[in-house]
């Protein structure tokens, strides 16, 4: 039964290999606000979106009439990793990021690209249920904080996705977890950086609290006063 398996998945992918965009006659069509088009399968979308099969194969939307969906707001090159990505599971990040911000990691304009693409890229791929394009935007996410220089970087991380309301709680999570372990790495690093780096963004507190009751057990309500001794507490990361 197991052997019958590999075989049929080995033939799945194969014929997956064979079905490229835009190749072997394609049946709907992807679109940008640019203006930009992806031919697909049906039968792609069916094995990764159920959105968009829907929207591709129901006649009560009208993007099945029309033979097109036309997806706005988002750039171009996240449009394109997810096209990738229904094809290719294994999309690269440096396909979509410039040469130059891909060799200054540290830079404002290589972690503002790196951020942007993403984060957006994670929230297309919330946006037509592609679970696997999330997991593979948030653990391209957390490659990428791991291979920043410093702790400084994931401050100016913070500082740029503070003011941005779509920024995933999950990739909030993964920031944390980067500037914790950084953190720890960094011996200058103590209390005051902790409350410039964690107080910028309320996801960022409450992570942090949750940390601190988890590593120093203490008995304690939901109500504010609680949280804000945790918060006050933040020496104890150093002991941890």
């Amino acid at each position: 039964m197991d052997e019958a398996m590999d075989v049929d998945m080995d033939a799945m992918l194969d014929g997956f290999q064979k079905l490229q965009p835009g190749g072997n006659d394609p049946d709907f069509t992807i679109a940008s606000e640019s203006g930009r088009e992806w031919k697909v399968h049906k039968a792609v979308l069916l094995v990764h979106s159920n959105v968009l099969y829907e929207m591709s194969t129901s006649n009560d939307y009208a993007e099945c009439r029309l033979g097109c969906t036309v997806i706005k707001i988002f750039e171009d090159r996240c449009i394109d990793a997810l096209v990738n990505y229904l094809y290719n599971p294994l999309p690269c990040v440096s396909e979509y990021i410039s040469a130059h911000n891909a060799a200054h990691l540290g830079s404002e304009s290589s972690i503002n690209e790196h951020r942007t693409f993403l984060i957006d890229t994670f929230n297309l791929g919330d946006m037509y249920n592609v679970a696997g394009l999330k997991q593979w935007a948030l653990d391209r996410m957390k490659d990428w904080l791991h291979a920043l220089p410093d702790i400084s970087c994931v401050e100016k991380v913070v500082d740029m996705c503070f003011p941005i309301p779509n920024v995933p709680d999950e990739m909030w999570q993964a920031i944390f977890d980067v500037g914790q372990t950084l953190a720890m790495r960094d011996m200058g690093y103590g209390i005051e950086e902790d409350d410039r780096l964690y107080g910028k963004h309320p996801s960022l507190d409450v992570l942090l609290a949750n940390r601190i009751a988890k590593d120093n057990p203490i008995i304690i309500d939901d109500d504010e006063d609680d949280v804000e001794i945790l918060l006050e507490r933040l020496h104890l990361r150093g002991q941890a």
